[in-house]
């Protein structure tokens, strides 16, 4: 998968999030009344945001490449952290709103106008952020964090905003969550996708075999490549490929490729241990033949 058709297939993933969530936070508005106060009801509704569209965000990365633990993993930790960012976002929300409604305390307009939309656009970004992270969190990794930090941020105000904006013009409520919803989930998924290609030091596409074309973004510092299920890039459906066969280091602005088997890594056709690659060299481990580009 090319990175633009991955950036697509991202979307259309937070598309498909916020239509998901849409039903269960009108059901639990229909069901209101079981709780005892907004905060509660709030909560639940955020909670309940953030587990699905988290589910969403956190199994697509495995989805994308065919790994079927990584995309269980991503399940479960994207419906954790979305989870909890729910929670977090609307009671920041609700501490937010007691604050602006100190401020605006003489003047009603103001805090319909100002107060209400403020602490909901923060609520979201937060979500956002949380909703953003958990691919980080699944792969352990810093630089994951941090895009999914700054993608989430972005995501999230934008689409917190857009979602105020649809609410204030549309008359019919439902229609205004329904689309607000889905272009949250587009925003969050389209900011993150986009960070994560500016900040990748390069990617791998492959040259031939089953999943010719398939690309992959390089965004951790450390990337292992092998045949088991458990590396950064997994290649099983390739022969000659061991179960660590090599790792990519980025470090330094450079990007070194060190072989960790007996089995060879190919770097242009010459047998390599350890080597510094650059755009469009051609890597070969076992018959998967890569071309590296930045």
């Amino acid at each position: 998968m090319s990175k633009s058709l991955k950036i697509l297939f991202f979307c259309i993933i937070g598309l498909l999030s916020g239509l998901a969530v849409w039903p269960v936070i009108e059901w639990i508005l229909l069901k209101q009344v079981w709780f005892q106060s907004y905060l509660i009801l709030d909560m639940v509704i955020g909670a309940a945001a953030g587990c699905i569209m988290g589910i969403f965000f956190g199994g697509s990365e495995g989805l994308i490449l065919n790994n079927r633990k990584k995309m269980l993993t991503g399940l479960a930790t994207g419906a954790v952290t979305g989870t909890i960012g729910g929670v977090i976002g609307f009671l920041a929300a609700q501490k937010l709103l007691l604050a602006l409604g100190n401020y605006f305390i003489h003047s009603v307009v103001e805090y319909q106008q100002v107060a209400i939309p403020a602490s909901r656009i923060v609520s979201w970004l937060i979500l956002g952020i949380f909703i953003a992270i958990s691919e980080g969190i699944r792969a352990l990794s810093l630089k994951k964090v941090i895009i999914g930090i700054l993608g989430g941020l972005c995501g999230g105000l934008a689409g917190g905003f857009i979602m105020e904006m649809i609410n204030k013009n549309f008359s019919s409520i439902m229609f205004s969550r329904l689309t607000g919803l889905c272009l949250f989930g587009f925003m969050i998924s389209f900011f993150y996708s986009l960070i994560e290609n500016r900040l990748a030091f390069g990617s791998l596409r492959l040259l031939n075999g089953k999943f010719k074309g398939k690309e992959f973004v390089l965004n951790q510092r450390k990337i292992r490549l092998g045949a088991h299920k458990n590396n950064d890039i997994s290649i099983p459906d390739y022969t000659e490929i061991a179960k660590r066969h090599a790792e990519l280091r980025y470090k330094g602005g450079k990007v070194i490729l060190k072989a960790l088997s007996e089995k060879p890594v190919r770097i242009n056709d010459e047998n390599i241990d350890e080597y510094n690659i650059q755009k469009n060299d051609v890597i070969q481990l076992g018959n998967a033949k890569f071309l590296y580009q930045n």
